[in-house]
């Protein structure tokens, strides 16, 4: 099933051969991970190039990725402007809207992505993120429900599907949701990290653990895993008495911030307890 991301960076992977260097390079960089690097080199590419549009909605999936929501709104509505039907676009501008706050614009934006293709998986699942941030749970869940239905093996539909199951408190189906997706793709880290989500929450503490570990051994990139597990074992540490849980927090924390995590506030509070432990001799 298609993907408006993945078709997004098909067409502009697409215009590679005539667009020049610039936008080659935007996409490498965007590929690489360096969103900021992909902004400024995609908006080199002139107004007037054919490859405009590309750059711009090459543009918005890079903001998206740095959270700079009003400079994705705009980098997408640019393509609008000359693509008004551009399905990855309008999912593009959707869920820049969402992660603005912007939910009802959203919902009639990514209405407009279904109806234009009610079998795309990125526009159900979007829409289903947008009303689950407004809050409108039932519908979200029959979204995200369609969205799994359409490619039973997307990761972020389930992803999505538990976080909407999990906030009604219907930690049954969030667990089954889970643990269907870890038999359907066994390769990936995501159905063991979603078990986790869903014990963790339950309390079940040791096998939360053990669903965050088995996620980062299929993926020590997995950057959510490590953070939960940072969370996690200092939380349950005993009052720092158990040292071998504090010992593996760190370990967890410290990779978190090694694969860029931004959670300032998680940061400041490993800073204060590892200058308070450090004051009795723990390293």
């Amino acid at each position: 099933m298609r993907n408006a991301l993945a078709v997004g960076l098909v067409i502009v992977s697409g215009a590679l051969a005539f667009a020049g260097e610039p936008l080659a390079a935007a996409m490498e960089a965007f590929k690489q991970g360096d969103y900021a690097k992909t902004v400024e080199l995609a908006s080199a590419v002139k107004a007037d190039d054919a490859a405009r549009p590309r750059a711009a909605y090459l543009v918005g999936e890079a903001d998206v990725a740095l959270g700079k929501w009003d400079e994705a709104e705009k980098a997408f509505a640019e393509v609008l402007d000359k693509k008004p039907d551009s399905l990855p676009a309008l999912v593009g501008l959707g869920r820049a809207q969402t992660g603005g706050g912007s939910t009802d614009a959203a919902i009639a934006t990514l209405e407009k992505a279904v109806k234009l293709d009610a079998k795309d998986v990125s526009a159900r699942r979007s829409l289903g993120e947008a009303r689950t941030a407004k809050g409108d749970l039932e519908k979200a869940k029959a979204d995200l429900e369609a969205a799994v239905k359409l490619d039973p093996k997307d990761p972020l539909s389930s992803r999505s599907l538990v976080d909407v199951h999990m906030k009604s408190e219907k930690f049954d189906l969030a667990a089954k949701e889970a643990d269907r997706l870890a038999k359907a793709v066994p390769e990936s880290p995501m159905g063991h990290f979603l078990r986790g989500l869903v014990l963790d929450k339950k309390g079940e503490t040791k096998d939360a653990i053990d669903a965050y570990e088995k996620a980062i051994s299929k993926d020590d990139k997995f950057i959510d895993a490590h953070k939960n597990l940072a969370i996690l074992c200092i939380a349950q540490s005993n009052t720092y008495q158990d040292r071998a849980r504090v010992k593996m927090a760190f370990e967890h924390f410290d990779r978190y911030s090694a694969l860029g995590g931004k959670d300032e506030e998680l940061k400041t509070t490993y800073k204060t307890i590892k200058d308070v432990l450090a004051q009795y001799g723990f390293k």
